[in-house]
């Protein structure tokens, strides 16, 4: 229960500055900032995975520093460890797939400000297709009273 907390809190508190940080400048030229959580419970493992695109380097630099202050909260928690936090060109073909919205081998949640010009995908590598779609669900659900305040921002499990 103590994960599931943790991992609500880091979705929600990104979704939430994906949506106000504004861009530094606006290059054309987008960045995506990767992140990369492992959470155990007993001997299972679970790793969370999100990609937020941006509307350059020097924005996607911004949110990167931001989540800086999330990842100490996953790394004060003895089941959560930070991999990667980092800006980078380009994602594989298997994330960019998500992006444009293509079904993959587990339910992720697409949220997108267009508004904004931003999206980003959120998943967990770990989990099966049932697992995976009922967090979906209940991210979305959190995600829900901050989407009211902003009609802009659609989100879905895909």
């Amino acid at each position: 229960m103590k994960t599931l907390l943790l991992i609500i809190v880091v979705i929600v508190g990104g979704v939430y500055f994906f949506n106000h940080k504004q861009a530094i400048t606006k290059t054309g030229i987008s960045a995506y900032n990767e992140i990369r959580l492992e959470l155990t419970s007993g001997s299972r493992s679970v790793q969370l995975v999100s990609y937020i695109r941006r509307d350059s380097s020097e924005s996607c630099e911004a949110i990167r520093v931001w989540w800086v202050e999330s990842m100490i909260t996953c790394a004060a928690a003895t089941n959560c460890k930070v991999l990667k936090n980092q800006c980078v060109n380009e994602v594989s073909l298997q994330y960019q797939a998500m992006f444009d919205e293509k079904p993959s081998s587990t339910t992720y949640l697409k949220v997108e400000n267009p508004v904004l010009g931003r999206e980003g995908v959120m998943l967990f590598w770990g989990l099966n297709q049932d697992e995976s779609g009922e967090l979906c669900k209940q991210m979305s659900q959190h995600i829900k009273s901050l989407a009211e305040k902003n009609p802009e921002i659609k989100y879905r499990c895909i």
